[in-house]
């Protein structure tokens, strides 16, 4: 029993882990990519706060890149 319980939390602790992965952040627009596979994010900035005030639409990215790309979104 104690190993069921074992594999049940991990189970139910893995998707926190990944939604904790994730920054808030603003972007022109979400475009599909092939290359790396997801979503991108075009010309964004961390945050998150009043997107819609800056005709941005709020997301949730893994990283910005130096180009001001958010990848994994």
């Amino acid at each position: 029993m104690k190993f069921g319980s074992t594999i049940a939390s991990v189970l139910l602790f893995f998707p926190l882990m990944a939604a904790a992965a994730c920054q808030p952040m603003c972007c022109d627009a979400i475009v599909a990519s092939l290359s790396p596979p997801g979503h991108l994010g075009i010309n964004c900035h961390a945050g998150g706060l009043y997107c819609d005030y800056e005709g941005q639409v709020a997301a949730c990215c893994a990283r910005l890149t130096s180009a001001l790309n958010a990848i994994g979104c």
